[in-house]
């Protein structure tokens, strides 16, 4: 898989089921440091030109998570761009935005209201042109707050075990409850999402 940065990541699993992962840097990105770090079974690939706008909440951790990156099919054998969401900050020029946006796939870019950002998918063979305009020259902005907050536009499915069990809806239903006559409304128990069913709706 490739990180935003332009490097591709190999993920491997040993026979004693330990994860390595080895590093390709990314065109014109030899001499860089990569820290990887495992941690409850997650392994993390930092870069080092990445590890400042990471901490400083700019990037998301995400972003270098490759067992999660991997789980949700962001690797190359099930597709050939990364989704982020850039979200605008005080800092930000418009030809700051324009340029990382410019460089998203064709028809991806989709506008964010509510927060202010942009969703976009940004092909692997464009993210190291995405991450050089991210980042300045050197490879560091002069502070970190002028850079843009970018994140992971991950997958994302609702898990009811745990919710529809807090309101009681197993006994309910294995009680032969249904929503029939409520009054209330009710959550059905879809497996990928919750759909609101209001009564006479």
């Amino acid at each position: 898989m490739r990180l935003i940065t332009g490097d591709r990541v190999t993920l491997t699993r040993g026979p004693d089921g330990r994860q390595a992962a080895s590093v390709t840097p990314g065109p014109g990105r030899k001499g860089r440091f990569f820290r990887t770090l495992e941690q409850d079974g997650r392994v993390t690939v930092l870069p080092s030109d990445a590890d400042q706008l990471v901490a400083a909440g700019r990037l998301d951790r995400g972003l270098f998570d490759v067992t999660a990156l991997l789980a949700q099919q962001y690797d190359a054998a099930h597709t050939d761009a990364l989704p982020l969401i850039v979200e605008e900050t005080d800092g930000m020029t418009a030809s700051s935005l324009n340029e990382l946006t410019g460089l998203a796939e064709n028809a991806s870019v989709r506008r964010l209201d509510s927060i202010d950002a942009h969703a976009l998918r940004v092909g692997d063979a464009d993210l190291g042109r995405f991450w050089k305009a991210l980042v300045s020259a050197d490879g560091q902005r002069t502070k970190a707050a002028d850079a843009p907050r970018v994140w992971l536009d991950g997958r994302v499915s609702a898990a009811l075990d745990r919710s529809t069990a807090q309101i009681g809806a197993p006994d309910m239903w294995s009680a032969g409850i249904a929503a029939t006559g409520s009054r209330w409304p009710y959550w059905t128990p879809e497996p990928t999402r919750a759909i609101p069913i209001w009564p006479g709706g």
